[in-house]
């Protein structure tokens, strides 16, 4: 048995298709073996959906929900926190004041950011680049 807003979507997918009722009944039993949208299942339902994007339909009311970005820090990452620091050494050099020249004090602004003295996965590289963005945005 599927939602209401499943069988919803169904429905509005067949009115953007301008399906004749015919049609759409035909295509419910061809795809899932029902005549009625409230007889799908979940392997029905999936089935239907594809042969109506298939027909030119585009699914616009499914989006997918954002998650916390997981894995092990990208080599991209690794390197835009690399250019990052080195920026922030040259201004600091340039003004005459130490800082984020030392191993010691990129770890330390590390464990600000992530709390780590190497961000290791994806979600604690973010963290980091944005901290050095803001900096950098300071001037």
């Amino acid at each position: 048995m599927i939602t209401t807003a499943q069988i919803k979507l169904l429905h509005t997918a067949k009115n953007v298709l301008q399906l004749a009722e015919d049609d759409y009944r035909a295509l419910l039993e061809a795809e899932a073996g029902v005549r009625s949208s409230t007889d799908l299942d979940n392997r029905g339902l999936n089935r239907v959906l594809k042969r109506l994007q298939k027909m030119g339909f585009n699914n616009t009311s499914h989006r997918p929900l954002r998650r916390q970005p997981r894995g092990l820090i990208t080599p991209e990452q690794q390197q835009i926190i690399r250019a990052n620091y080195d920026e922030l050494a040259r201004r600091y050099a340039a003004a005459g004041k130490p800082g984020f020249d030392t191993f010691a004090k990129r770890s330390g602004f590390n464990r600000r950011c992530c709390g780590k003295a190497m961000p290791q996965t994806r979600a604690d590289a973010i963290k980091v680049i944005e901290g050095q963005k803001a900096i950098l945005a300071r001037g």
